[in-house]
């Protein structure tokens, strides 16, 4: 039942926001051979003609959580998942606004996630001026030492 109102399709990408915005963190495998026209750092600013933070705001009183990080993780999982094989998304890459149709792959064709990071990293890049963090793992020293000093993230 709620898989026919949350949709049987989905693009295969993790999506993570920060700063309130919904960015691509990262590609996800299928056994459909259908690449995504997306990519990591893509900013999602609609989804089928609706602003992403109109969606948010519509359905924050559906995803519970103890706190906003933690609703915004829930939500990200759903936000690209339909009815329909192809999404309308406006995006933003590289500073620039574009709109895509993007094709969706059945929820069975997705892999399951591996672990994609060497198990001591504490970081890494989504796109050139923006980082993530996984604070479990930061080691103070780690940062500055793979972090080119002509670098400066905007968001960390």
């Amino acid at each position: 039942m709620l898989t026919d109102y949350r949709g049987n399709y989905t693009v295969p990408v993790s999506i993570q926001f920060v700063q309130q915005q919904a960015v691509v963190a990262k590609l996800r495998p299928t056994t459909q051979a259908a690449p995504t026209v997306l990519q990591p750092g893509d900013i999602i600013t609609t989804v089928d003609g609706e602003i992403v933070a109109d969606w948010v705001k519509a359905r924050q009183p559906i995803f519970p959580a103890s706190n906003q990080p933690t609703q915004l993780r829930n939500m990200a999982g759903m936000l690209l998942r339909g009815n329909t094989p192809t999404v309308r998304l406006g995006i933003i890459r590289n500073g620039k606004a574009s709109t895509l149709d993007v094709n969706r792959v059945s929820l069975s064709s997705l892999t399951p996630p591996t672990q994609t990071a060497a198990t001591d990293s504490s970081h890494r890049f989504l796109r050139p001026d923006v980082g993530y963090l996984t604070l479990g793992r930061s080691v103070r020293k780690a940062c500055p030492a793979s972090c080119p000093s002509s670098v400066k993230p905007k968001a960390w």
